[in-house]
Order: structure tokens, then C-alpha cells, then sequence
């Protein structure tokens, strides 16, 4: 050991309040890939060769997987020196002076109570069972352990509520940190670029939990403070400034039944010009076939139809039926919209940066602005949701990309940042 040096990174101020922490305990909710993984391993780390032979320290993860990824981490720091014993089956570390690093899962809290532990670190705790916290509390009961809790928010769940008791200074022993993205950017660990698109790519409650560790509710997706409006006078004066037309195209999402008790009909008439979204008309219609082939064809040519036009319905309900009867009887460059892949919620939510840019304009005074934003901005409170589909159909395929994200989630990169 007299031969063994160990040197401490140069930590962000975050990091070095939080491993330097006097409380037994700290909870820590941050915006992922924040260096959380990496400080926390190194003061687990420091503080087995603080230790006396036979001590365990544990790192803690919610599955195995998980667990092995930071073990393996660990692994790869330690392994030149040739000081240190391996084991790969147990996944455990026993440093030269006897102490022992232990990774554990939690996904069988029975596992988790043991003896001599006298450090641990919770990764990830807020995706872990809450049997799993009291097996931990029971074990580290004899020795007093000292312990870092650190993960996302991804839920009102135990998690949430030990972090709250911490936060309000409830219990002594515990301390409070949060760390979000824009101080991991800086701190020099993010880019600022790549957070700002990961705002853009995801819905909004999403990044406000996994990059602002903010807790956000299902509540109200779109605002009305975020539409704005134009006029065909404007819209056309533009078209003559830039020398070229805006093209309409269309939307539409169908019902079977014609009575008002059931879902109704909903079409929509927009145009995408100039990295804008307008929308010209909005209808909702409880119709049958016939009837509702000949509304298709009347809104569709009011609202400036050209040959350049495209009309696409959700391939769902009386939907198929509509785009077959359509094609047949009529002229129209009629089509099957893309089928969603994603729910009601996660596909509004997917539209929130583009509208709240301020970059979706209704048709000044028209007769249905009022209906479309009583349902678009109480959704999905409101009492239908028709045409807030034809609306996210109107984004989905220019200005939306669907990012795979997952919460909550037990997979971890391997290849975390070493920050």
C-alpha cells in the first residue's frame, strides 16, 4: 500500500459539494450524464482504502446490468496497477489493504442485506424498488455506513419522497443536491448544443425530468399564449416578397358514427411555408358515408386545392374506407397518413418546441379558432381529441422526430462520460 498513490480528479463545483458533503447521507437528482456515475465511483473508491480489512463497500444499480457497466468502469481504472484482485463472477474489487468494492443489483432486495458494509452508493435509486432502500437501511444499521443516493427524476414515487424529506431539511442526516443540465454545460461537461437539441427532440415533460431534474405533471400540453395569427392578405403579401406560393395541404381524422355522443370527424387545412405552420380552416363533423366523401371533397377545394395539394387521412376508423372511396370518385391526390407509433400524449408532447416558437399561425377571426383552441390547449383534459390529432399530423412528418427515450429505464450506457 506504501507504494500505492491515489490522485483525485479535478471535480466541478457540484461534485465536490456533494462528495464533500459532512451529512451521513446525500440524495442527489441530476440530469443525466451530468458526471454523477463518475465522481460518486471515485469517492466509493476512496473511501474503501479507507477502510480496514474486510470492510465492504457497496455500489448499488437497479438491475445487473447496470451494476456490471459500473463495475466494469472501476475495472478499467484499476487493472494496469496489478495491485488489485478481480473477480469477475461476484463482480467485486479487493483493493491491497483487504477492503472489498461489491456491486450489487437491487432487483432482489433479499440480496441486499448483508454485514461490515460501511459505504455505499444508490445508482440510479429512483428506478429501484423501495424494498430495496429498506434491506440496504437494515444492513448498514451496525455500522453506521455513510451512503450517496444519485439518479433521475422519473417518477412520484419513494424516490421522490425521500428526496422532498431531504430537500425541506426533514431529516438531519440527509442532504440535498440537484444538478441540471445547464450546469453540467458549465462546468464544461455538456455542450450547450447538444442539450439544446435534445430540448427540441423531446417532449417537454420528458427533458424538464431527464435533463432539469424537475419533477413535471401530465397535465395541460399546449398553450394559447403560443399561437399566433395571420391574415391572407399577409400570408399573400409574403408569397409575393418571396416569390413563390404557399402550398395547402390536408388533414383528416374520421369517426363511423354520425351522432354527436361519439367521436366526431376532424379535418384540418395547413401549409408549411417559410419554416412556418399555417393553418386555414379547421372543421369537426359528425357524418357518415356518403356525406362525409362529398365534406371532404368541398373543404378540401375551398381551401386553395391545387394538383400540388396532398390530402392524407389516419389510417384508422372509417379512415381506409375514405381514402378508397376518395380515390375512386374523385380527383384528389388522397393518401393513408403515416400510422402513429407513439400515444395521444407522447405525440402532442413531440410538438411542443416547434409551437411554442411561436412558429404556428391560425387564421385571424375565423369562425373555428375558438373551438380549436378549447381543444387543443385542454388536452388532455378536453372532451375530444380529433382534432388535436389532425394537428400533430400536421407536424409529424416535417418538423418532429421521435427519439427513442425510455422511462423509466435500467439500461445504462457503458460508454459514460469520464466526468
Amino acid at each position: 500500500m506504501s507504494n500505492l498513490t491515489i490522485t483525485r480528479p479535478k471535480f466541478t463545483d457540484y461534485q465536490t459539494k456533494i462528495l464533500g458533503s459532512e451529512k451521513r447521507f446525500t440524495i442527489t437528482e441530476a440530469s443525466t450524464k451530468c458526471g454523477k456515475t463518475f465522481s460518486h465511483l471515485f469517492w466509493l473508491f476512496e473511501e474503501a482504502h479507507k477502510g480496514k480489512k474486510g470492510y465492504e463497500y457497496w455500489w448499488v444499480a437497479p438491475v445487473y446490468s447496470q451494476a456490471e457497466i459500473a463495475f466494469k468502469r472501476l475495472y478499467r481504472k484499476v487493472a494496469e496497477s496489478q495491485v488489485y484482485i478481480i473477480n469477475l463472477s461476484k463482480l467485486s474489487i479487493t483493493t491491497p489493504i483487504g477492503t472489498v468494492i461489491s456491486f450489487k443489483s437491487a432487483d432482489n432486495p433479499s440480496n441486499l442485506y448483508g454485514e461490515n458494509v460501511h459505504a455505499f452508493v444508490f445508482d440510479e435509486y429512483s428506478r429501484a424498488k423501495e424494498d430495496a432502500w429498506f434491506a440496504l437501511r437494515t444492513t448498514i444499521t451496525y455500522t453506521k455506513a455513510k451512503g450517496k443516493f444519485i439518479g433521475n427524476v422519473v417518477a412520484k414515487n419513494w424516490a421522490y419522497d425521500l428526496a422532498r424529506r431531504a430537500e425541506r431539511g426533514a431529516d438531519p442526516d440527509f442532504e440535498y443536491f440537484k444538478v441540471n443540465a445547464y450546469q453540467a454545460v458549465d462546468a464544461g461537461i455538456l455542450s450547450l448544443q447538444e442539450v439544446d437539441q435534445a430540448k427540441k427532440d423531446l417532449p417537454a415533460r420528458i427533458f424538464e425530468m431527464l435533463y432539469m431534474a424537475n419533477f413535471a405533471e401530465l397535465g395541460i400540453v399546449f398553450k394559447s399564449s403560443w399561437f399566433r395569427y395571420f391574415t391572407q392578405e399577409e400570408l399573400h403579401s409574403q408569397e409575393i416578397f418571396n416569390g413563390d406560393l404557399a402550398i395547402w395541404n390536408f388533414v383528416g381524422d374520421t369517426a363511423y358514427d354520425n351522432k354527436e355522443i361519439n367521436d366526431p370527424s376532424a379535418f384540418i387545412a395547413y401549409s408549411h411555408y417559410r419554416n412556418n405552420l399555417y393553418i386555414a380552416d379547421v372543421a369537426r363533423v359528425y357524418m357518415q358515408m356518403p356525406e362525409l366523401i362529398r365534406f371532404t371533397k368541398d373543404f378540401v377545394t375551398r381551401n386553395k386545392y391545387t394538383v400540388h395539394s396532398s390530402v392524407k387521412i389516419e389510417p384508422k376508423a372509417s379512415g381506409k374506407s375514405l381514402v378508397q372511396m376518395l380515390k375512386k370518385e374523385t380527383g384528389l391526390n388522397v393518401m393513408e397518413g403515416k400510422a402513429p407509433t407513439k400515444d395521444k400524449r407522447t405525440r402532442a408532447e413531440m410538438c411542443v418546441p416547434f409551437v411554442e416558437s411561436g412558429r404556428v399561425y391560425l387564421l385571424e377571426g375565423a369562425g373555428w379558432v375558438n373551438m380549436f383552441i378549447d381543444e387543443v390547449c385542454t388536452f388532455p383534459n378536453s372532451q375530444h381529441d380529433d382534432i388535436v390529432d389532425c394537428f400533430t399530423m400536421t407536424m409529424s412528418e416535417n418538423y418532429v422526430k421521435e427519439p427513442e427515450y425510455f422511462l423509466p429505464s435500467t439500461k445504462k450506457e457503458e460508454d459514460d462520460d469520464e466526468y
